[in-house]
């Protein structure tokens, strides 16, 4: 098992601080940065687990916006699973700089851990995500390139099923215990899934944005419990999509 693996020795990047000890379960709207996906879904609210796939340029800098945010507006820890090797703490520094705050501040109330193989992944969200977060009192929990890991070929389709199954509903309990705005991300280009990886989202995750990019047209698809909805933008010069990091 690889050092950064172990949530138990998972640290803060770059500096040291003091962690909360005391759970807030306000009820917490945290903004993905997009304006018009802001006003359509009303922002990422605690308790719930939202899984962000598609265009790249979007999907992957969400997260990053909001680790930085998430310090700025609320003064609390994330702690950010990577299951793809795409955490780049630089474009969190980027985001910091912009809204006008020390990119220290940001950084030192992130903590990271790295899954390599889905294996780790299970142990990391088995047995060892709930213990860090009764440590550090998050109020985000992020998985960069979540199915990535459920859809290697080294392991079967049947195993990896099982495995998501019984990791989502361990990220649905530990979300709703403690309140946590939850992030799942995937920026994969492949359009469709297994039905059955399609049913284990659906039944255990509370909201779906699916972002598409054609020509300069970006498409917003959302899904949550029984309800489908969409929009678009088109995407040219000074568009809100090309500074959507500055949308506060």
């Amino acid at each position: 098992m690889k050092n950064n693996l172990s949530i138990s020795s998972m640290k803060k990047l770059n500096f040291h601080s003091h962690c909360i000890k005391e759970f807030q379960n306000k009820y917490t709207i945290i903004k993905s940065g997009i304006r018009d996906l802001d006003k359509f879904i009303g922002g990422f609210k605690s308790g719930e687990i939202n899984f962000i796939q598609g265009y790249k340029k979007i999907v992957l800098n969400i997260p990053y916006q909001i680790c930085a945010k998430t310090y700025k507006t609320h003064h609390k820890n994330v702690i950010y699973i990577d299951g793809g090797m795409s955490f780049n703490p630089y474009i969190i520094a980027k985001y910091a700089r912009k809204m006008e705050f020390d990119q220290r501040e940001a950084l030192n109330h992130i903590y990271i851990s790295r899954a390599f193989t889905i294996f780790q992944l299970t142990a990391l969200l088995q047995y060892k995500l709930e213990q860090k977060i009764i440590e550090c009192s998050p109020k985000i929990l992020i998985i960069g390139k979540f199915l990535d890991l459920y859809l290697d070929s080294d392991i079967s389709s049947s195993e990896a099923d099982i495995l998501m199954k019984n990791n989502l509903r361990k990220i649905k309990d530990i979300t709703k215990k403690y309140e946590l705005v939850t992030i799942l991300s995937d920026f994969d280009t492949r359009t469709t899934l297994r039905k059955k990886v399609n049913r284990i989202l659906y039944e255990n995750i509370d909201q779906i944005v699916k972002i598409k990019k054609i020509g300069q047209v970006i498409s917003f698809n959302f899904e949550k419990k029984n309800s489908r909805n969409s929009f678009s933008i088109i995407e040219k010069g000074q568009s809100r999509l090309n500074d959507f990091e500055m949308a506060m």
